[in-house]
């Protein structure tokens, strides 16, 4: 399940900024322009606690259209450090704080929201957390090598979708000892999908995992992306499909790929 968390529909005439312009007399500091905020607006942290994604996105739509975008986000900050938040408001808040504003702040909430047990709370955090890029991906290798099955799986989505070389190498670093299926599969996609002048060297060793379906797609992702001379059958014996990968890199080689250094323990 996923939110909208940049709907700018605002079907509804956000009640929330109408009942801000409507203060008789205008906060001046942060903290008072928070305690107004709270004051006008006593079911925020009932909305972005419910399950209902109509209430949740009245909220949000109601940040979006405060006229101060600095103050949306003075807001955001506010709530996900209020323990009066519930776990599921924290990571919407969260979440919005990310994508709107590309606040660091907001890093340590999507962290814990992508350890949590709820898959909505985790999706939010693969959504939002991809925005910060390069910087982030030495907390998000250590949840994807050391993190429970799901929180893993939803850390390689994340290093997918940031699709830099640093995000991929995080990726392929533990790829020949990942044995969750799931796991292994979110990976070896967000390796399929990244561009880079080593993608297809990348793909070529893909080729080498344990699971037929898992080298099927590989093999057919590879011939879409360079059509090579070479065969292979993912369903070979492991013989002869080592043979025909020593055939698909030497291709490579020959070709003028790069000479990326495969992960340790690729054959």
């Amino acid at each position: 399940m996923r939110i909208h968390i940049r709907s700018r529909a605002l079907v509804l005439a956000p009640i929330l900024a109408a009942a801000l312009a409507s203060c008789s007399s205008a906060p001046e500091t942060d903290d008072e322009f928070i305690s107004a905020f709270l004051e006008d607006n006593p079911y925020v942290y009932e909305k972005l606690d419910s399950q209902d994604g109509r209430r949740r996105q009245e909220v949000i739509d109601g940040l979006l259209a405060i006229k101060e975008r600095r103050h949306a986000q003075t807001i955001l900050r506010h709530l996900i450090d209020d323990p009066n938040l519930g776990p599921r408001g924290r990571a919407v808040a969260a979440g919005l704080l990310a994508t709107e504003f590309q606040d660091g702040r907001a890093v340590p909430a999507l962290m814990d929201a992508l350890q949590a047990a709820p898959a909505f709370e985790r999706q939010i955090a693969v959504d939002a957390l991809r925005v910060y890029g390069d910087r982030i991906i030495p907390q998000i290798t250590e949840i994807y090598s050391t993190g429970l099955d799901e929180s893993r799986e939803a850390a390689a989505e994340v290093l997918g979708g940031i699709g830099t070389k640093e995000a991929i190498d995080a990726l392929r670093s533990r790829l020949q000892a990942e044995r969750v299926p799931e796991v292994r599969a979110t990976a070896i996609l967000g390796i399929l999908e990244y561009k880079g002048k080593e993608s297809v060297e990348y793909m070529i060793d893909c080729l080498a995992d344990s699971d037929v379906e898992i080298r099927r797609v590989v093999w057919n992702a590879l011939r879409r992306r360079a059509d090579p001379p070479a065969t292979f059958d993912p369903e070979g014996s492991m013989e002869v499909r080592a043979s025909q990968l020593a055939e698909l890199r030497l291709w490579r080689k020959r070709e003028g790929g790069s000479t990326a250094r495969r992960p340790e323990g690729a054959p």
